[in-house]
């Protein structure tokens, strides 16, 4: 399994958006391999919460003030 991020853009929301999203291939690593798909969603959650980069805003969705913060984000996760 692998996650893809993927931009939300919508235009009733004003923060720019990140969605989580995961799907079997097998050329693909998992990046945690011993988590489930839920826990290292969390992993994630908590880095956002400890370098006060965005937040989690559903599920498999994560929010940000500024694009700077999103960019941080990406580079992190991807």
């Amino acid at each position: 399994m692998y996650k893809k991020l993927q931009v939300v853009s919508d235009p009733k929301w004003k923060l720019p958006r990140v969605r989580v999203n995961y799907a079997e291939e097998e050329h693909w690593v998992n990046t945690f391999a011993d988590l489930t798909e839920g826990q290292e969603l969390q992993v994630m959650a908590d880095w956002c919460v400890e370098n006060d980069c965005g937040y989690r805003s559903s599920y498999n969705e994560f929010k940000f003030r500024t694009p700077e913060q999103m960019t941080m984000f990406i580079l992190k996760w991807s």
